[in-house]
């Protein structure tokens, strides 16, 4: 088995508007997944919240960069190109 995989996320040419919502999709998803696991540890008493609360203000400061990027709409319509690949990679003994 290979070590690693890479996949294309995403790839094109968007309107800034478009462009502004396929990528913050993606943050929010990955904000809600993490306050959905604050929540467990809140049920269970058990885990690290500060790992995950420090992982979300992460997640929110890079989201609101990227909402001041991508704030503007110009007069000619201007178009951004937006690339992004997630990689997996396999950790253990059995994959080395």
């Amino acid at each position: 088995m290979e070590n690693s995989k890479i996949f294309k996320l995403i790839e094109g040419t968007f309107s800034i508007s478009d462009a502004r919502l396929i990528v913050l999709s993606f943050y929010n998803t990955k904000i809600l997944f993490h306050n959905q696991q604050l929540m467990r540890i809140a049920e269970r008493n058990e885990g690290n919240a500060h790992i995950i609360e420090q992982k979300i203000l992460e997640l929110d400061h890079t989201r609101k960069s990227i909402m001041q990027l991508l704030s503007f709409e110009t007069e000619n319509d201007q178009l951004v190109e937006v690339e992004g690949s997630i990689e997996i990679r396999f950790k253990g003994s059995n994959c080395e």
